[in-house]
């Protein structure tokens, strides 16, 4: 079994297609973003968020993120630094997101995460067009429309 199957099924998360079905209305709870140690940023989510802020995207990197290298994908990944002992988005106040307008695309996916998948060796493949995006998606009992098979996947409100 793949690193990513395993992690897929520890975490209960279901492989889905473009064409599958689901159906979620966000009700801007802030569930989502916390017990979060996920949200990856890039490089125009950084500047994004920079600009909300009016602060240079150095800053708002020191401020909100950190970096690490990837287990698998070996690339440098840069993330929201979690917070607190519930691991709350640095950009969670009050419940509420502070650059919702502008927030960060695995954030505006939520509850659908996607990955890069590795070919079934675990070889990291010398060109890029070599790996598949894949979704997944995990009842994130949240919001006002529970998890539903008929709706469509890229209905997003």
């Amino acid at each position: 079994m793949t690193a990513i199957n395993e992690l897929k099924e520890q975490l209960g998360y279901i492989e889905i297609g473009l064409n599958d079905t689901f159906t979620f209305h966000c009700t801007q709870c802030g569930k989502c973003c916390i017990h979060r140690e996920d949200i990856l940023l890039s490089p125009k989510d950084l500047f994004n968020i920079a600009k909300k802020f009016q602060i240079t995207p150095k800053d708002a990197f020191e401020q909100y993120c950190e970096t690490y290298i990837g287990s698998n994908s070996r690339f440098p990944i840069v993330r929201l630094k979690p917070r607190g002992s519930v691991q709350r988005c640095p950009l969670l106040k009050d419940r509420k997101c502070l650059v919702h307008d502008v927030k960060p695309a695995v954030c505006a996916m939520f509850p659908i995460g996607r990955y890069l998948a590795l070919p079934d060796d675990g070889d990291f493949p010398k060109n890029v067009e070599e790996m598949s995006v894949g979704y997944v998606f995990t009842d994130p009992d949240c919001g006002d429309a529970p998890f539903k098979n008929g709706s469509v996947i890229l209905t997003f409100r």
